[in-house]
């Protein structure tokens, strides 16, 4: 077959009266045979990482119920010095070792408010740090860490000094 035979034949409809009719045939089979199985593998890979994590979110419910009722009743309380007094002692960290300043309550958007707070935890290793960080977080969806900043102390092995922002909306 030359060249001049292949342009030829590409200029043929004949050959795309047959080629289209095909290909149309063979896409219906990819679908099913290629696209189906990736889709219904990532299916049912989400749909197992759901269920695992509902069994996770259930069994934090069941083992501490009075959690959701005391958030929901004191979600107009919200207090820095409060809550970060008490995640500290869940902590382990001595009262001396940290330091909490708060802002005081602006208004963000259509009502909303938030405050922000600087923490400050002195001599912290890193273990207790993310105790207290991973504790911090537990504290509602409502607070979120803005700002973290690590600095290792001179002449320890695992002590750090551990400066932080949080914001924490209301309404």
């Amino acid at each position: 077959m030359t060249t001049t035979d292949v342009k030829q034949m590409a200029r043929d409809p004949r050959l795309y009266y047959i080629l289209i009719p095909c290909l149309a045939a063979l896409w219906p089979l990819w679908v099913e045979l290629v696209a189906m199985n990736s889709s219904q593998d990532k299916w049912e890979k989400t749909s197992k990482s759901y269920h695992d994590a509902q069994k996770i979110m259930l069994s934090i419910k069941d083992l501490d119920p009075e959690r959701l009722k005391s958030k929901n009743a004191n979600q107009a309380q919200f207090s820095y010095p409060t809550v970060v007094d008490s995640v500290v002692r869940s902590a382990g960290i001595p009262a001396s070792e940290y330091k909490v300043q708060a802002s005081p309550i602006i208004k963000v958007v259509a009502g909303q408010e938030s405050q922000d707070a600087d923490i400050t935890l002195k001599q912290v290793d890193m273990a207790t740090f993310a105790k207290f960080l991973t504790l911090m977080q537990f504290q509602g969806a409502s607070l979120q860490c803005t700002s973290l900043k690590l600095t290792k102390q001179k002449g320890a092995a695992d002590l750090w000094k551990a400066e932080m922002k949080f914001r924490y909306y209301k309404g």
